[in-house]
C-alpha cells in the first residue's frame, strides 16, 4: 500500500509549488488520497485523476477562452491498485483557440470540486 501511496502522491510532488489557478497538478494535502494533473505527453495533453480512496465516475470540466465544457469519465483500476480517470483534451473537449484553459475535477461520490483548479495555456 505504501508503494501505491507514493505513486499517487509522487505525481503532484514533481510539480513543486504552484500559484492559485496556475497549477498543472495537485494532490490531497497530507494524505495523498488523490492527485489531479494536466500533462503533455508526446504532444498530446491529458487530464487525469488518480485515487485509491474512491470509485465511480468523475466530472472533468474545462473552461476555455469562450465557454465551459464538462465530460464524465469512469475511474478504472490500474495494475498498481490505483483508480484512474484520464481524458485526452483534444478528443474530449473543444479547442477554443489561444488562451488559458482551466480544469476542474469533481468525483461522483461528493459532486464537489476536488482540489484547486488546474490550468494550461494554448499559444
Amino acid at each position: 500500500m505504501l508503494v501505491v501511496l507514493a505513486a499517487v502522491a509522487g505525481a503532484g510532488a514533481l510539480a513543486g509549488p504552484a500559484t492559485a489557478g496556475a497549477a498543472e497538478s495537485a494532490c490531497a494535502p497530507e494524505t495523498g488520497d488523490w492527485c489531479t494533473s494536466v500533462t503533455k505527453q508526446q504532444g498530446r495533453r491529458y487530464l487525469q485523476l488518480n485515487t485509491f480512496s474512491f470509485r465511480g465516475t468523475v466530472r472533468i470540466c474545462v473552461a476555455g477562452p469562450r465557454r465551459r465544457t464538462c465530460r464524465t469519465a469512469t475511474l478504472r483500476s490500474t495494475k498498481a491498485g490505483v483508480y484512474r480517470a484520464r481524458l485526452r483534451w483534444s478528443t474530449s473537449f473543444p479547442d477554443q483557440g489561444r488562451g488559458r484553459y482551466r480544469v476542474t475535477f469533481a468525483p461522483s461520490v461528493t459532486g464537489d470540486p476536488l482540489g484547486p483548479t488546474l490550468s494550461f495555456r494554448v499559444r
